[in-house]
Protein backbone atom coordinates (compact mmCIF):
# COMPACT_ATOMS: atom_id res chain seq x y z
CA UNK A 1 0.00 0.00 0.00
CA UNK A 2 3.27 2.25 -0.17
CA UNK A 3 2.02 3.82 -3.68
CA UNK A 4 -1.40 4.42 -1.98
CA UNK A 5 0.13 5.98 0.66
CA UNK A 6 2.17 8.79 -1.62
CA UNK A 7 -0.24 9.59 -3.69
CA UNK A 8 -2.59 10.35 0.00
CA UNK A 9 0.09 12.37 0.97
CA UNK A 10 0.19 14.37 -2.53
CA UNK A 11 -2.71 14.75 -3.87
CA UNK A 12 -5.20 14.82 -0.53
CA UNK A 13 -2.83 15.72 2.31
CA UNK A 14 -3.24 19.61 1.57
CA UNK A 15 -6.85 19.42 2.06
CA UNK A 16 -6.73 17.37 4.86
CA UNK A 17 -7.58 20.11 7.30
CA UNK A 18 -10.49 21.10 5.20
CA UNK A 19 -14.35 20.30 5.52
CA UNK A 20 -14.43 16.74 3.44
CA UNK A 21 -16.46 14.16 2.91
CA UNK A 22 -14.95 10.46 4.09
CA UNK A 23 -13.05 9.19 0.80
CA UNK A 24 -12.04 5.79 -0.08
CA UNK A 25 -9.93 4.62 -2.58
CA UNK A 26 -11.56 1.77 -4.49
CA UNK A 27 -11.35 -0.76 -7.41
CA UNK A 28 -8.36 -0.79 -9.61
CA UNK A 29 -6.03 1.06 -7.66
CA UNK A 30 -6.41 -1.49 -4.52
CA UNK A 31 -6.67 -4.60 -6.62
CA UNK A 32 -3.07 -3.70 -8.75
CA UNK A 33 -1.21 -2.67 -4.71
CA UNK A 34 -2.48 -6.23 -4.02
CA UNK A 35 -0.80 -7.72 -7.29
CA UNK A 36 1.91 -5.25 -6.96
CA UNK A 37 1.17 -3.56 -10.20
CA UNK A 38 1.77 -0.05 -11.31
CA UNK A 39 -0.99 1.83 -10.67
CA UNK A 40 -2.61 3.56 -13.51
CA UNK A 41 -5.23 5.40 -12.46
CA UNK A 42 -6.91 6.50 -9.09
CA UNK A 43 -10.74 6.20 -8.04
CA UNK A 44 -11.94 7.59 -5.36
CA UNK A 45 -16.12 7.53 -4.31
CA UNK A 46 -17.73 9.22 -0.92
CA UNK A 47 -20.73 11.17 -0.20
CA UNK A 48 -21.18 14.65 -1.80
CA UNK A 49 -18.57 13.87 -4.44
CA UNK A 50 -19.16 17.40 -5.58
CA UNK A 51 -18.09 19.01 -2.76
CA UNK A 52 -14.92 16.64 -2.61
CA UNK A 53 -13.94 17.55 -6.19
CA UNK A 54 -14.19 21.32 -5.56
CA UNK A 55 -12.03 21.18 -2.36
CA UNK A 56 -9.28 19.26 -4.22
CA UNK A 57 -9.65 20.92 -7.35
CA UNK A 58 -9.33 24.42 -5.75
CA UNK A 59 -5.40 23.07 -4.69
CA UNK A 60 -2.46 23.88 -6.21
CA UNK A 61 -3.26 24.07 -9.81
CA UNK A 62 -5.78 21.67 -11.01
CA UNK A 63 -9.32 21.86 -13.11
CA UNK A 64 -12.29 19.52 -12.26
CA UNK A 65 -14.31 18.25 -15.36
CA UNK A 66 -17.64 16.50 -14.77
CA UNK A 67 -18.33 14.04 -17.05
CA UNK A 68 -20.08 9.98 -17.11
CA UNK A 69 -17.03 7.64 -16.89
CA UNK A 70 -19.26 4.87 -17.33
CA UNK A 71 -23.00 3.83 -17.96
CA UNK A 72 -25.65 5.64 -15.38
CA UNK A 73 -22.37 7.05 -13.21
CA UNK A 74 -21.77 10.16 -13.29
CA UNK A 75 -17.91 11.49 -11.85
CA UNK A 76 -15.78 14.18 -11.53
CA UNK A 77 -11.79 14.34 -12.82
CA UNK A 78 -9.44 16.61 -11.10
CA UNK A 79 -6.60 17.28 -13.78
CA UNK A 80 -2.89 18.48 -12.87
CA UNK A 81 -3.24 21.13 -15.27
CA UNK A 82 0.87 21.27 -15.75
CA UNK A 83 0.43 17.73 -16.60
CA UNK A 84 -2.67 16.12 -18.34
CA UNK A 85 -1.44 12.79 -17.70
CA UNK A 86 -1.98 13.58 -13.92
CA UNK A 87 -5.45 12.72 -12.89
CA UNK A 88 -8.03 11.25 -10.34
CA UNK A 89 -11.28 10.50 -10.34
CA UNK A 90 -14.12 10.93 -7.67
CA UNK A 91 -17.41 9.91 -7.90
CA UNK A 92 -20.83 9.34 -5.65
CA UNK A 93 -20.97 6.73 -3.27
CA UNK A 94 -23.54 4.02 -4.31
CA UNK A 95 -25.73 3.09 -1.38
CA UNK A 96 -25.48 3.82 2.32
CA UNK A 97 -22.27 2.74 2.64
CA UNK A 98 -18.69 1.56 1.43
CA UNK A 99 -20.22 -1.47 1.36
CA UNK A 100 -23.09 -1.13 -0.71
CA UNK A 101 -21.14 0.61 -2.64
CA UNK A 102 -18.68 -2.08 -3.03
CA UNK A 103 -21.20 -4.90 -3.80
CA UNK A 104 -22.91 -2.89 -6.72
CA UNK A 105 -19.51 -3.08 -8.67
CA UNK A 106 -18.48 -4.98 -11.58
CA UNK A 107 -16.18 -7.91 -10.25
CA UNK A 108 -14.91 -8.68 -6.86
CA UNK A 109 -11.12 -8.22 -7.30
CA UNK A 110 -12.14 -4.50 -7.76
CA UNK A 111 -14.45 -4.22 -5.23
CA UNK A 112 -12.07 -3.45 -2.40
CA UNK A 113 -11.49 -0.03 -1.04
CA UNK A 114 -8.85 1.66 1.22
CA UNK A 115 -10.27 4.51 4.21
CA UNK A 116 -8.75 7.79 3.57
CA UNK A 117 -6.61 8.12 6.76
CA UNK A 118 -3.92 11.47 6.71
CA UNK A 119 -2.70 9.76 10.25
CA UNK A 120 -2.26 6.31 9.57
CA UNK A 121 1.06 4.75 8.63
CA UNK A 122 -0.86 1.71 7.36
CA UNK A 123 -4.43 1.14 5.41
CA UNK A 124 -6.54 -1.77 6.36
CA UNK A 125 -8.29 -2.97 3.05
CA UNK A 126 -11.94 -3.23 2.89
CA UNK A 127 -13.36 -6.40 1.27
CA UNK A 128 -16.92 -7.32 2.13
CA UNK A 129 -16.81 -9.88 -1.21
CA UNK A 130 -13.39 -11.66 -0.42
CA UNK A 131 -11.75 -10.22 -3.47
CA UNK A 132 -8.60 -10.32 -2.10
CA UNK A 133 -8.99 -14.04 -1.58
CA UNK A 134 -10.45 -14.30 -5.05
CA UNK A 135 -6.91 -12.08 -6.26
CA UNK A 136 -5.00 -15.32 -4.44
CA UNK A 137 -7.01 -18.06 -6.05
CA UNK A 138 -6.66 -15.76 -9.63
CA UNK A 139 -10.18 -16.09 -10.28
CA UNK A 140 -12.63 -13.23 -11.87
CA UNK A 141 -15.61 -13.12 -10.21
CA UNK A 142 -19.24 -11.07 -10.47
CA UNK A 143 -19.79 -9.50 -7.31
CA UNK A 144 -23.83 -10.11 -8.28
CA UNK A 145 -25.67 -11.92 -10.31
CA UNK A 146 -27.39 -9.42 -12.27
CA UNK A 147 -24.28 -7.69 -13.14
CA UNK A 148 -23.94 -7.83 -16.69
CA UNK A 149 -27.82 -6.57 -17.16
CA UNK A 150 -26.47 -3.68 -15.55
CA UNK A 151 -24.01 -3.27 -17.67
CA UNK A 152 -23.06 -5.65 -20.68
CA UNK A 153 -19.97 -4.56 -21.69
CA UNK A 154 -18.47 -6.04 -18.46
CA UNK A 155 -18.81 -8.87 -20.51
CA UNK A 156 -15.95 -7.74 -22.35
CA UNK A 157 -14.68 -6.83 -19.16
CA UNK A 158 -14.22 -10.26 -17.23
CA UNK A 159 -12.28 -11.23 -20.71
CA UNK A 160 -9.90 -8.29 -20.64
CA UNK A 161 -8.98 -9.26 -16.75
CA UNK A 162 -8.51 -12.26 -17.68
CA UNK A 163 -5.96 -11.38 -20.53
CA UNK A 164 -4.53 -8.90 -18.44
CA UNK A 165 -3.64 -10.95 -15.26
CA UNK A 166 -3.59 -14.57 -16.61
CA UNK A 167 -6.85 -15.07 -13.80
CA UNK A 168 -9.15 -17.62 -14.79
CA UNK A 169 -13.08 -16.34 -15.08
CA UNK A 170 -15.47 -18.46 -12.46
CA UNK A 171 -17.63 -21.21 -13.88
CA UNK A 172 -20.96 -19.94 -13.12
CA UNK A 173 -20.12 -15.96 -14.27
CA UNK A 174 -19.04 -17.48 -17.96
CA UNK A 175 -22.30 -18.89 -17.24
CA UNK A 176 -24.02 -15.87 -16.81
CA UNK A 177 -21.95 -13.95 -19.11
CA UNK A 178 -22.71 -16.56 -22.00
CA UNK A 179 -26.61 -15.83 -20.84
CA UNK A 180 -26.62 -12.01 -21.63
CA UNK A 181 -24.21 -11.92 -24.66
CA UNK A 182 -27.17 -10.79 -26.67
CA UNK A 183 -27.27 -7.32 -24.16
CA UNK A 184 -24.38 -6.30 -25.22
CA UNK A 185 -25.87 -4.88 -28.28
CA UNK A 186 -27.42 -1.76 -26.06
CA UNK A 187 -23.68 -0.80 -25.41
CA UNK A 188 -22.31 1.59 -27.81
CA UNK A 189 -20.25 0.58 -30.18
CA UNK A 190 -17.20 3.39 -28.80
CA UNK A 191 -17.21 1.35 -25.43
CA UNK A 192 -17.56 -1.69 -26.91
CA UNK A 193 -14.35 -0.95 -29.28
CA UNK A 194 -12.18 0.62 -26.43
CA UNK A 195 -12.92 -2.76 -24.40
CA UNK A 196 -12.17 -5.21 -27.23
CA UNK A 197 -8.95 -2.66 -28.33
CA UNK A 198 -7.71 -3.30 -24.14
CA UNK A 199 -8.27 -7.10 -24.50
CA UNK A 200 -6.30 -7.28 -27.98
CA UNK A 201 -3.65 -5.15 -26.56
CA UNK A 202 -2.73 -7.71 -24.22
CA UNK A 203 0.20 -10.64 -24.67
CA UNK A 204 -1.92 -13.17 -24.01
CA UNK A 205 -5.91 -12.90 -25.10
CA UNK A 206 -6.41 -15.54 -27.95
CA UNK A 207 -7.24 -17.81 -25.28
CA UNK A 208 -10.21 -15.60 -24.47
CA UNK A 209 -10.86 -14.57 -27.84
CA UNK A 210 -11.69 -18.12 -28.12
CA UNK A 211 -13.54 -18.23 -25.56
CA UNK A 212 -16.00 -15.46 -26.66
CA UNK A 213 -16.13 -16.55 -30.00
CA UNK A 214 -17.81 -19.64 -28.35
CA UNK A 215 -19.50 -17.71 -26.49
CA UNK A 216 -21.47 -16.11 -30.04
CA UNK A 217 -19.37 -12.16 -29.32
CA UNK A 218 -18.44 -11.37 -33.00
CA UNK A 219 -22.12 -12.16 -34.66
CA UNK A 220 -23.64 -10.45 -31.43
CA UNK A 221 -21.61 -7.16 -32.09
CA UNK A 222 -21.34 -7.54 -35.91
CA UNK A 223 -22.44 -9.61 -37.82
CA UNK A 224 -26.01 -9.13 -36.76
CA UNK A 225 -25.54 -5.44 -37.70
CA UNK A 226 -24.58 -6.85 -41.22
CA UNK A 227 -26.24 -9.87 -42.23
CA UNK A 228 -29.60 -10.07 -40.14
CA UNK A 229 -32.32 -8.75 -42.16
CA UNK A 230 -34.84 -7.85 -39.44
CA UNK A 231 -35.53 -10.87 -37.17
CA UNK A 232 -34.27 -13.29 -40.07
CA UNK A 233 -31.74 -15.42 -39.45
CA UNK A 234 -29.63 -15.03 -42.61
CA UNK A 235 -26.32 -16.29 -41.72
CA UNK A 236 -24.49 -19.82 -41.13
CA UNK A 237 -21.66 -20.04 -39.29
CA UNK A 238 -18.36 -22.21 -40.10
CA UNK A 239 -16.83 -23.44 -36.98
CA UNK A 240 -14.01 -24.52 -38.85
CA UNK A 241 -13.12 -20.51 -40.12
CA UNK A 242 -13.51 -19.60 -36.38
CA UNK A 243 -11.14 -22.22 -35.34
CA UNK A 244 -9.09 -20.66 -37.53
CA UNK A 245 -9.33 -17.39 -37.23
CA UNK A 246 -8.50 -18.04 -33.43
CA UNK A 247 -5.59 -20.35 -34.66
CA UNK A 248 -4.15 -17.35 -36.62
CA UNK A 249 -4.29 -14.75 -33.73
CA UNK A 250 -2.64 -17.06 -31.47
CA UNK A 251 0.29 -17.47 -33.50
CA UNK A 252 0.27 -13.81 -34.44
CA UNK A 253 0.74 -13.29 -30.67
CA UNK A 254 3.26 -16.01 -30.16
CA UNK A 255 5.38 -14.22 -33.31
CA UNK A 256 4.90 -10.75 -31.97
CA UNK A 257 5.69 -12.27 -28.23
CA UNK A 258 8.74 -13.82 -30.02
CA UNK A 259 10.11 -11.27 -32.69
CA UNK A 260 13.44 -11.65 -31.58
CA UNK A 261 13.68 -15.57 -32.66
CA UNK A 262 12.46 -14.45 -36.30
CA UNK A 263 13.36 -11.32 -36.88
CA UNK A 264 16.96 -10.38 -34.99
CA UNK A 265 18.56 -7.72 -35.20
CA UNK A 266 15.36 -5.78 -36.43
CA UNK A 267 13.07 -7.41 -33.79
CA UNK A 268 12.97 -4.10 -31.73
CA UNK A 269 12.64 -1.99 -34.70
CA UNK A 270 9.56 -4.00 -35.21
CA UNK A 271 8.33 -3.63 -31.76
CA UNK A 272 8.42 -0.06 -31.68
CA UNK A 273 6.18 -0.20 -35.21
CA UNK A 274 3.59 -2.54 -33.41
CA UNK A 275 3.20 -0.11 -30.52
CA UNK A 276 2.51 2.88 -32.34
CA UNK A 277 -1.18 4.28 -31.98
CA UNK A 278 -3.08 1.11 -32.32
CA UNK A 279 -1.21 -0.72 -34.76
CA UNK A 280 -1.22 -3.85 -32.32
CA UNK A 281 -5.10 -4.45 -32.00
CA UNK A 282 -5.47 -3.52 -35.55
CA UNK A 283 -3.38 -6.27 -36.52
CA UNK A 284 -4.73 -8.82 -34.16
CA UNK A 285 -8.44 -7.66 -35.27
CA UNK A 286 -7.36 -8.37 -38.85
CA UNK A 287 -5.88 -11.81 -38.35
CA UNK A 288 -9.23 -12.52 -36.18
CA UNK A 289 -11.99 -11.20 -39.13
CA UNK A 290 -10.32 -12.30 -42.27
CA UNK A 291 -11.60 -15.74 -41.59
CA UNK A 292 -14.32 -15.45 -39.94
CA UNK A 293 -16.36 -13.37 -42.07
CA UNK A 294 -14.91 -14.35 -45.60
CA UNK A 295 -16.16 -18.14 -44.79
CA UNK A 296 -19.72 -16.57 -43.51
CA UNK A 297 -22.32 -16.99 -46.09
CA UNK A 298 -25.87 -16.41 -46.34
CA UNK A 299 -28.60 -16.36 -49.03
CA UNK A 300 -28.26 -13.19 -50.45
CA UNK A 301 -24.16 -12.99 -50.88
CA UNK A 302 -20.69 -15.33 -50.51
CA UNK A 303 -18.00 -13.26 -48.68
CA UNK A 304 -15.73 -15.14 -51.70
CA UNK A 305 -14.62 -12.13 -53.81
CA UNK A 306 -11.92 -9.76 -52.57
CA UNK A 307 -14.21 -6.49 -53.31
CA UNK A 308 -16.76 -7.81 -51.35
CA UNK A 309 -14.29 -9.03 -47.84
CA UNK A 310 -13.13 -5.75 -48.42
CA UNK A 311 -16.16 -3.37 -48.28
CA UNK A 312 -17.52 -5.95 -45.00
CA UNK A 313 -14.71 -5.44 -43.02
CA UNK A 314 -14.97 -1.55 -43.84
CA UNK A 315 -18.22 -1.51 -42.40
CA UNK A 316 -16.79 -3.28 -39.59
CA UNK A 317 -14.30 -0.52 -39.49
CA UNK A 318 -17.56 2.14 -39.32
CA UNK A 319 -19.33 0.49 -37.03
CA UNK A 320 -16.59 0.54 -34.34
CA UNK A 321 -16.55 3.93 -35.16
CA UNK A 322 -12.76 3.75 -36.04
CA UNK A 323 -11.11 7.23 -36.16
CA UNK A 324 -9.73 8.40 -38.98
CA UNK A 325 -6.29 7.33 -38.87
CA UNK A 326 -7.26 3.46 -37.65
CA UNK A 327 -9.87 3.23 -39.95
CA UNK A 328 -7.01 4.17 -43.07
CA UNK A 329 -4.63 1.40 -41.45
CA UNK A 330 -7.29 -1.01 -41.24
CA UNK A 331 -7.59 -0.53 -44.81
CA UNK A 332 -4.37 -0.89 -45.76
CA UNK A 333 -4.18 -3.96 -43.82
CA UNK A 334 -7.41 -5.53 -45.67
CA UNK A 335 -5.62 -4.70 -48.80
CA UNK A 336 -2.09 -6.13 -48.37
CA UNK A 337 -3.52 -9.59 -47.01
CA UNK A 338 -4.33 -10.24 -50.54
CA UNK A 339 -1.34 -8.78 -51.72
CA UNK A 340 0.92 -10.23 -49.39
CA UNK A 341 0.87 -13.54 -51.66
CA UNK A 342 2.76 -11.44 -54.70
CA UNK A 343 5.76 -11.88 -52.66
CA UNK A 344 5.52 -15.90 -53.50
CA UNK A 345 6.13 -15.07 -57.13
CA UNK A 346 9.26 -16.84 -58.06
CA UNK A 347 10.11 -14.28 -60.85
CA UNK A 348 11.58 -11.40 -59.88
CA UNK A 349 11.15 -11.44 -56.46
CA UNK A 350 13.63 -8.43 -55.52
CA UNK A 351 11.48 -6.18 -57.92
CA UNK A 352 8.11 -7.89 -56.16
CA UNK A 353 9.23 -6.77 -52.63
CA UNK A 354 10.64 -3.38 -53.47
CA UNK A 355 6.79 -2.38 -55.22
CA UNK A 356 5.51 -3.67 -52.21
CA UNK A 357 7.76 -2.25 -49.57
CA UNK A 358 7.26 1.27 -51.57
CA UNK A 359 2.97 0.72 -50.74
CA UNK A 360 2.93 -0.53 -47.40
CA UNK A 361 5.81 1.17 -46.18
CA UNK A 362 6.19 -0.30 -42.64
CA UNK A 363 2.78 -1.59 -42.31
CA UNK A 364 4.81 -4.71 -44.86
CA UNK A 365 5.88 -5.98 -41.64
CA UNK A 366 2.81 -6.42 -40.07
CA UNK A 367 1.49 -8.17 -43.35
CA UNK A 368 4.18 -10.72 -43.55
CA UNK A 369 3.52 -11.36 -39.41
CA UNK A 370 0.13 -12.17 -40.24
CA UNK A 371 1.20 -14.15 -43.22
CA UNK A 372 3.49 -16.21 -41.28
CA UNK A 373 0.50 -17.16 -38.34
CA UNK A 374 -1.68 -18.34 -41.16
CA UNK A 375 1.10 -20.91 -42.67
CA UNK A 376 1.64 -21.81 -39.01
CA UNK A 377 -1.98 -22.23 -38.73
CA UNK A 378 -2.33 -24.49 -42.17
CA UNK A 379 0.71 -26.49 -41.63
CA UNK A 380 0.25 -27.71 -38.11
CA UNK A 381 3.58 -26.18 -37.18
CA UNK A 382 4.86 -26.29 -33.98
CA UNK A 383 6.07 -22.45 -33.01
CA UNK A 384 9.53 -23.35 -32.26
CA UNK A 385 12.70 -21.71 -34.27
CA UNK A 386 14.00 -25.36 -35.77
CA UNK A 387 10.38 -25.83 -36.99
CA UNK A 388 9.44 -22.79 -38.25
CA UNK A 389 12.91 -22.65 -40.36
CA UNK A 390 12.06 -25.77 -42.27
CA UNK A 391 9.27 -24.10 -43.84
CA UNK A 392 10.38 -22.58 -47.26
CA UNK A 393 7.57 -19.80 -47.11
CA UNK A 394 8.55 -18.98 -43.70
CA UNK A 395 12.03 -18.33 -44.43
CA UNK A 396 11.44 -16.32 -47.65
CA UNK A 397 8.94 -13.90 -45.53
CA UNK A 398 11.68 -13.66 -42.73
CA UNK A 399 14.47 -12.64 -45.25
CA UNK A 400 12.54 -9.71 -46.99
CA UNK A 401 11.82 -8.39 -43.61
CA UNK A 402 15.28 -7.75 -43.40
CA UNK A 403 15.79 -6.84 -46.58
CA UNK A 404 13.70 -4.47 -46.12
CA UNK A 405 15.03 -3.00 -43.01
CA UNK A 406 18.91 -2.99 -44.41
CA UNK A 407 18.39 -1.69 -47.56
CA UNK A 408 14.85 -1.14 -49.41
CA UNK A 409 13.31 0.80 -46.57
CA UNK A 410 15.82 3.82 -47.42
CA UNK A 411 14.79 3.40 -51.22
CA UNK A 412 11.45 3.76 -50.23
CA UNK A 413 11.07 6.42 -47.90
CA UNK A 414 12.94 9.34 -49.99
CA UNK A 415 11.45 11.77 -51.20
CA UNK A 416 9.79 11.23 -55.16
CA UNK A 417 11.89 12.64 -57.43
CA UNK A 418 9.37 14.04 -59.53
CA UNK A 419 5.57 15.48 -58.18
CA UNK A 420 2.06 16.89 -59.18
CA UNK A 421 3.71 20.31 -59.85
CA UNK A 422 6.64 19.30 -62.14
CA UNK A 423 4.26 17.32 -64.53
CA UNK A 424 1.95 20.43 -64.31
CA UNK A 425 4.46 22.45 -65.80
CA UNK A 426 5.20 20.42 -68.74
CA UNK A 427 0.96 20.59 -69.40
CA UNK A 428 -0.27 17.55 -67.64
CA UNK A 429 -3.69 18.32 -66.00
CA UNK A 430 -4.48 17.18 -62.34
CA UNK A 431 -6.84 13.94 -62.16
CA UNK A 432 -6.33 10.22 -62.23
CA UNK A 433 -4.32 10.07 -65.17
CA UNK A 434 -1.33 12.42 -63.22
CA UNK A 435 -1.83 9.96 -60.06
CA UNK A 436 -1.27 7.13 -62.23
CA UNK A 437 2.05 8.93 -63.64
CA UNK A 438 3.40 10.02 -60.36
CA UNK A 439 2.57 6.04 -59.40
CA UNK A 440 4.58 4.58 -61.81
CA UNK A 441 7.30 7.12 -61.91
CA UNK A 442 7.84 6.34 -58.15
CA UNK A 443 7.84 2.58 -58.87
CA UNK A 444 10.53 3.68 -61.66
CA UNK A 445 12.43 5.17 -58.90
CA UNK A 446 12.43 2.75 -56.11
CA UNK A 447 13.48 -0.04 -58.83
CA UNK A 448 16.60 2.56 -59.47
CA UNK A 449 15.67 3.36 -63.32
CA UNK A 450 14.99 6.98 -62.71
CA UNK A 451 17.93 8.54 -60.65
CA UNK A 452 17.18 12.52 -61.26
CA UNK A 453 14.43 15.07 -61.97
CA UNK A 454 15.43 15.70 -65.57
CA UNK A 455 15.55 12.37 -66.54
CA UNK A 456 12.06 11.48 -64.81
CA UNK A 457 10.49 14.43 -67.01
CA UNK A 458 12.17 13.22 -70.31
CA UNK A 459 10.64 10.03 -69.45
CA UNK A 460 7.28 11.30 -68.85
CA UNK A 461 7.27 13.48 -71.93
CA UNK A 462 8.56 10.62 -74.36
CA UNK A 463 5.81 8.15 -72.40
CA UNK A 464 3.15 9.85 -72.16
CA UNK A 465 1.43 9.48 -75.20
CA UNK A 466 2.69 6.72 -76.18
CA UNK A 467 0.65 3.94 -74.01
CA UNK A 468 -1.17 3.93 -71.42
CA UNK A 469 0.43 4.21 -68.14
CA UNK A 470 -2.60 2.01 -66.12
CA UNK A 471 -1.38 -0.83 -68.29
CA UNK A 472 2.57 -0.26 -68.56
Amino acid sequence: MEEIGKFIKIWLGPVKKKCTPKLYIVGGAVRDCILRRKISDIDIVCKNAKKAANIIGRDKNRAVVFFGKKAKAFCYRIVDKNDSSLFIDIAEMSGNTISDDLKCRDFTINAMAVSVDFNANSYEILDPLNGKQDIEDKIIRVCRSDAFISDPLRILRAFRFASETGFSIDIETKKLAAENVDLITSVSYERITSELFKILNTKNCAKNINELNRMGIWETIFYRELFFEKERLIVKQDSCAEKKSTEILKNCENIINNLYLLFYPWHKNIKKILLEGNNLPLLKLTALLYDLRKNHKSSFLFLKDDMQVFQIDLKIGKLMKLSRRDLGFLKVLINGRCEVKSLFISENNTKNLIKFSGKFKNTMVCLIIIEIAEIIAKTDLDFCLEHLQKNREINLLTEYVKKYFNEIRAVVNKESIITGRDLIRIGIKPGFHMGTILKKMRELQDFGIITDKAEAVNFVRENEKKYLWGNS
